[in-house]
């Protein structure tokens, strides 16, 4: 809001191309947009490297979801793509060892998948 509050509260015409005042005030503004940018990619890096597993990965890829586009933050946060990837495929490979784990116990048993004694 403390970025905003130059411009409400100017005396200048903002549209006089002669008027300097503005551009020195939004220059300010994308400064300080850009420090902003910065930081929140610094905090977004922290968190992706906090975050324990894919799930905790693809929450915080949906609460952040468009920030992440923006150019600054893509360029801190583009790096961690590739190894998010990778953890989604050893995930996915996992899931294919289990699976195929259960297929040969279900091919043992003569077609009939294993029930446990209480079901």
């Amino acid at each position: 809001q403390d970025c905003f509050k130059v411009f409400v509260e100017s005396n200048y015409d903002s549209l006089d191309p002669k008027n300097e005042d503005f551009m020195s005030d939004y220059k300010r503004f994308t400064d300080r947009i850009y420090d902003l940018d910065r930081r929140l990619g610094a905090i977004i890096c922290q968190a992706f490297d906090d975050c324990s597993g894919i799930e905790s990965i693809f929450k915080l890829l949906d609460i952040f979801g468009s920030l992440l586009e923006r150019p600054i933050i893509a360029e801190d946060t583009n790096g961690r793509y590739p190894a998010i990837l990778a953890m989604y495929d050893r995930d996915l490979d996992t899931a294919k060892q289990i699976y195929d784990m259960y297929m040969a116990e279900e091919r043992a048993n003569d077609g009939t998948p294993p029930v446990h004694k209480n079901m």
